[in-house]
């Protein structure tokens, strides 16, 4: 359920930002309120975001990890460090109170790996190992975080820089590259909450570093580069695992922030142009019936952000190159403030456990980052 409130003025339906009540003759800012729902407290109401702090440090520094949330725990996963650059499989946790933990190592180091949520399980699969091997397999934690192998199959394609997104009881990997970015992919694999395997119809052209988000009953898979240049189409999969296409965007765009909230699919900001030399500001976002319309732009165009949804807010973080200011939208793409990250990074992960949303890793400069830090709502 969304933190927001809205109340009719003039036919529109406008946010409510704060409340405030009487206490002692004094009237004091309401912060968050609840309701009863099947007899469980559901948060109604949020006056917003709040920036809560840094994190434990990781175990190590690292950027392009993988992310992914099951149970109780935000795990991040594997990811790279330095120059060569090294490749890790360490996998740090955070609980619903942010204490820091860590799950056992991935079998396989990897980065670049697709990672999400299915079931029980937080799933990373593909990327790029440190022997050099591009990988066709994946790594699922529990909600106890016992690991568990799947994929990797006589006819599994290995691949990074692969688009991921859910559909009704599938996540969905679409895409990527192999053979130093020189082979690009057209494979979809989807896997059901039980991790078992099926293979929807390929993409139309081989296409790497594509975006994924969900909305209603579709997966969408947008932009990203199809070897001669990067690309505005955006692919559809429903939840029988048809494939579909959808309007494009509005330019040729690679390294969005997609994310899915509300009704929408969005997808945030991103490289542009021929060669990728012009960031951009753009977000457009798609309803449960594929059309496209446009949000407000970010304030600071950007690229290799993260984004994650708290609460009925989605926080856009970071950036190329190391921009440490977040937009913030509500559910229906109308755009809010908050405070800035500690400092910047990108080629960093987010996750949403509980009542907070973390930001951790990446790079600042050419400083790999260990550190995480927290929002609240």
């Amino acid at each position: 359920m969304a933190s927001n409130l809205y109340i009719g003025v003039d036919g529109k339906a406008e946010r409510v930002k704060k409340i405030y009540v009487g206490v002692s003759g004094v009237a004091e800012k309401v912060k968050k309120a609840y309701m009863g729902v099947g007899g469980t407290a559901r948060l109604i109401f949020s006056s917003g975001l709040s920036y809560y702090g840094t994190l434990t440090n990781m175990d190590s520094a690292r950027s392009e990890m993988g992310a992914a949330v099951t149970g109780d725990y935000a795990l991040f996963a594997g990811g790279a460090y330095g120059n060569d650059p090294n490749i890790s499989g360490s996998v740090t946790t955070y609980n619903r109170s942010l204490t820091k933990g860590t799950a056992t190592n991935m079998t396989d180091t990897r980065a670049r790996c697709a990672s999400g949520t299915i079931g029980d399980y937080a799933v990373f699969y593909g990327g790029y190992s440190a022997t050099d091997s591009y990988l066709g397999s994946g790594e699922a934690y529990n909600t106890s975080l016992t690991k568990t192998l799947f994929g990797g199959g006589m006819d599994a394609v290995a691949r990074q820089n692969i688009g991921a997104a859910n559909v009704g009881n599938y996540i969905i990997f679409a895409g990527g590259d192999s053979d130093s970015y020189a082979t690009l992919q057209n494979v979809v694999e989807a896997f059901d909450s039980s991790l078992t395997l099926s293979t929807p119809t390929a993409l139309s052209t081989a296409t790497t570093q594509l975006t994924g988000a969900s909305v209603g009953d579709y997966a969408l898979f947008a932009g990203g580069s199809d070897g001669s240049g990067f690309v505005s189409t955006v692919t559809a999969y429903n939840t029988s695992l048809t494939k579909s296409s959808a309007t494009a965007l509005s330019g040729e765009r690679v390294s969005m922030c997609g994310f899915s909230i509300g009704s929408y699919a969005a997808f945030a900001g991103g490289r542009a142009g021929a060669s990728g030399s012009t960031t951009t500001d753009v977000v457009e976002k798609y309803n449960t019936s594929l059309t496209k319309s446009s949000g407000d732009s970010l304030t600071t165009a950007r690229y290799a952000a993260a984004v994650t949804v708290l609460n009925g807010n989605v926080i856009i973080a970071g950036g190329y190159s190391n921009i440490a200011s977040v937009e913030v939208y509500d559910e229906y793409l109308n755009k809010d403030t908050t405070t800035a990250l500690a400092g910047g990074r990108y080629n960093h992960a987010a996750l949403t456990i509980g009542d907070y949303a973390i930001f951790a890793g990446g790079i600042n400069s050419s400083t790999y980052l260990n550190t995480a830090e927290a929002y609240s709502a």
